[in-house]
């Protein structure tokens, strides 16, 4: 069922099926929910996993290598966090704050830091900044001290 510009399925909100608004779920004639290859219009695939440790067996292992890092990072620093996995990438949750990480086909994203590098005015090289993440092209460039920096303010505001 279509509800509010999205697919309802037994109670549960689903992606936006309709074109270059990215495919990730498509509901059957029959009421089921089926995944469509998991792919988003990035081109990117979602994971499946349903942890953590999970997703990152998924991953190549260079791009598991950062991604544990980044976890790590996450883990000390987000402290009274819940580590979970939403949308499809590790996600950090307390209250109404978040923190996401994603390995992405061409580049690895971190979610819900925007706020508090504007805030802080550091500089973090090699990233962009995209709708909602900073991404990261070259993973391995990212500059871990300032991403330390981000998290412990994402904490000290809650």
């Amino acid at each position: 069922m279509w509800v509010n510009g999205a697919w309802v399925v037994e109670g549960e909100r689903t992606t936006d099926a309709r074109p270059g608004r990215g495919l990730k779920r498509v509901v059957m004639a029959a009421g089921k929910e089926t995944r469509a290859l998991g792919f988003s219009a990035g081109g990117s695939m979602q994971s499946k996993a349903s942890t953590v440790a999970a997703y990152l067996k998924e991953l190549p292992n260079e791009r598991r290598k950062v991604m544990t890092a980044l976890r790590a990072l996450c883990q000390t620093h987000l402290v009274g966090f819940e580590e979970g996995i939403e949308y499809g990438m590790p996600y950090y949750k307390r209250g109404g704050q978040a923190v996401g990480i994603a390995s992405q086909k061409n580049y690895v994203s971190i979610y819900g830091l925007r706020k508090q590098l504007a805030e802080s005015r550091l500089k973090l090289v090699g990233a962009r900044e995209g709708k909602g993440c900073l991404t990261f092209s070259k993973p391995e460039s990212i500059d871990r001290p300032v991403i330390e920096k981000l998290l412990i303010a994402k904490r000290n505001r809650g």
